[in-house]
């Protein structure tokens, strides 16, 4: 498939970038990846160790090319060292806050509440900072994605895990907050927001659409 030369010179780009980095750069070709350590089905992910990027392609560029941009965010944020990335490992259980989250929602009785917003606040910061990279990256490499569209889906993705503290699972495939226009559309184009308390009609959207 042809796409916009600023797309093919963003992938392109990745490609090398991540070469140099010791990451495995995987585009499928499947409407949904399955986690390389968890088998939880998504849209893409970065994975720390062994390093791999991956993301399904098999659907329009324009749903896919933002999952490539903001995993590539993390990828810079791991390359970089950035504390935020290396504060998603919590001691003393020594495991990512993502994957603790989803474990302290289906077994409360393991976790205190304050390790529960901990988990929570982690996980937050490091995607929030790889959302607002990623923000960068459409504008900086000009590529034919709405910035301010990307923001509000951003921002539906980030509320969606304080959500998960009141459904106590993840969204399922296909119902993804920031490909549900009525949810997402309510969300600002700013990330100047409290994440840790989600807005009323965000709230009723969610529980309408994405459980």
């Amino acid at each position: 498939m042809k796409y916009p030369r600023t797309v093919e010179r963003f992938l392109f780009d990745l490609a090398m970038h991540a070469m140099q980095e010791g990451v495995q750069l995987r585009l499928v070709a499947t409407r949904y990846v399955r986690h390389p350590l968890s088998g939880i089905l998504m849209n893409g992910c970065y994975v720390e160790s062994p390093r791999q990027l991956v993301v399904a392609t098999g659907k329009p560029y324009t749903e896919w090319l933002p999952v490539v941009v903001h995993e590539s965010a993390h990828m810079d944020q791991h390359s970089e060292r950035s504390p935020l990335f290396f504060d998603l490992v919590v001691p003393p259980w020594n495991k990512n806050a993502s994957e603790l989250l989803l474990d302290a929602v289906r077994h409360p009785d393991w976790y205190t509440e304050e390790d529960v917003q901990d988990f929570l606040c982690r996980v937050v910061l490091a995607e929030l900072d790889a959302e607002k990279r990623a923000a960068q990256k459409i504008d900086m490499n000009n590529l034919p994605l709405d910035q301010s569209e990307y923001i509000r889906r951003a921002n539906a993705y980030l509320w969606a895990h304080a959500m998960l503290l009141e459904t106590k699972a993840w969204y399922p495939e296909g119902s993804e907050p920031y490909r549900t226009e009525a949810v997402w559309s309510l969300c600002p184009d700013h990330f100047d927001n409290e994440y840790f308390t989600v807005p009323d009609a965000f709230r009723s959207a969610y529980l309408r659409y994405c459980v």
